[in-house]
């Protein structure tokens, strides 16, 4: 699961962010971490 998670962050750029907290994260940082939650599992569909 860390693997996906590192190869996630790194696809939308933020790998250098990784043991940021959330608060420290701007809203567009935090957005690309829901968009890397919602890719983890491979789903057929992402609906957004």
């Amino acid at each position: 699961l860390q693997e996906k998670a590192g190869g996630i962050l790194t696809q939308l750029g933020l790998n250098e962010r990784r043991d940021a907290l959330p608060k420290e994260l701007s809203a567009g940082e935090q957005q690309r971490v829901a968009i890397g939650r919602a890719l983890i599992n491979k789903p057929g569909f992402v609906f957004a």
